[in-house]
Formats: C-alpha cells, structure tokens, sequence
C-alpha cells in the first residue's frame, strides 16, 4: 500500500494541493471559505502549493520508502502552516483535525461493517500485519518491537515513527497528533477487532503500543 496515493502524493505539477480533488483537502477548504471567505481561502491553498514543494525539494534526497510517507506529511504540513498565518495554531490545528475525522470516520465505519462479514476479521488483519511489514518498516523509518503476531492477535510497539520526526522537522510537530487521531477513527470503531492503544509518539508517549485482537 502507498501511503502517498491517499493524497496524490509525488505529485511535481505547479499546483499539487490547490488543484487536489480529495476530500479532506476539499474539506479543509470549505472550513477556510466559511471561516476568512473564498479569496482568502485560495490565497491559502496556493501559498500551501509553494510551501509544500519547497519541502519535498528539501528532501528530495530522502529514501522512496520514507517519502511514502513525507508526501502525506509535507501535504498537511505546508497547508496548517500556511493556515496560522491567518488564524491562531489553535483554530488552525483544529481545522486539520475536523478535517482528519470527516475523512476517516467513514472508514472506519466500513471497516466495521466489512469486518463482521464472516472470516474477514482474520483477513483484516493479515492485511494490517502485511501493511505494516511492507510501508511501516526500518526502511520507510519506524523502529518497531513485535510482542505478538499471529492470525488473530498483534501486539506491536513503535518506537520511531517518520510522522513525528518529519511533521517536527517542518516545524509543526503537533500536527502529528492527526495521525493517531486517524489511526482512532479508522480501526476503533470496529466490533469484530478489538484495537487498542495506551499511548502515542505524537500525544507524547514513549511509543505507539498497537494492541489488536480478533473477538
């Protein structure tokens, strides 16, 4: 899975975000347009396109496996950055978080509704343990300590993750709180897999401790 297809990510057009027709950015817009009026709005998606470019030409050298990720990243970061010049951090990282859970409540809720169908919660997570081992490696940048990992259990502990590190290095690392909020809404609504975490590296926590369970 390509973390970066969620957003068109690799994207090398002049216009990368302003022109992107996915739906939390399109939900990020119309938050703008109520909020400061549709020039302002504009003004904001064009001056995310310049911020968001010149952050993947800063890393332009990092590996193809962690900008699978940094796409996603410098897309939400360049965008909540060039928000807080017109809005305080707090109305700004609240527009990406309402944004976040507008896109991901849905999927959550399919991911529901398709894990009680039988035999696909066992599916369900063979397909997370192999999303993980294949995008959520050393390679693309996380450090992870398997404690469990069978057909119907996983216990993973993440100790690096390139989410913090790169939303830091862009200088918003609270940003990287969206990421677990989507982690939350995508997989904790589901009544056939238990999921369960105690703490994350982006609310501050020692680790990102994934706790799944077939019920």
């Amino acid at each position: 899975m390509n973390i970066s297809k969620l957003f068109g990510g690799n994207r090398v057009e002049a216009h990368p975000i302003s022109s992107n027709r996915h739906k939390k950015l399109r939900y990020i817009r119309q938050d703008l347009e109520m909020r400061l009026g549709k020039e302002t709005a504009d003004q904001i998606m064009k001056a995310s396109d310049v911020k968001y470019l010149d952050l993947q030409h800063e890393y332009r050298h990092l590996p193809a496996e962690v900008k699978q990720h940094t796409d996603l990243i410098f897309i939400n970061a360049a965008l909540y950055l060039c928000i807080c010049d017109h809005l305080s951090k707090e109305d700004a990282y609240q527009i990406m978080e309402d944004a976040t859970l507008k896109y991901a409540l849905p999927i959550g809720k399919l991911l529901d509704k398709a894990t009680r169908l039988p035999g696909m919660a066992k599916l369900f997570m063979k397909v997370f343990q192999k999303m993980l081992v294949s995008s959520f490696n050393e390679s693309a940048g996380f450090a992870s300590t398997y404690h469990v990992k069978t057909s119907v259990a996983l216990s993973v502990d993440i100790t690096a993750c390139p989410y913090l590190k790169y939303f830091t290095a862009a200088g918003c690392p609270e940003l990287c709180k969206t990421s677990c909020i989507s982690d939350d809404a995508c997989y904790g609504h589901m009544k056939r897999v238990e999921f369960k975490r105690t703490q994350t590296l982006g609310r501050g926590g020692e680790c990102c401790d994934f706790r799944l369970r077939v019920k």
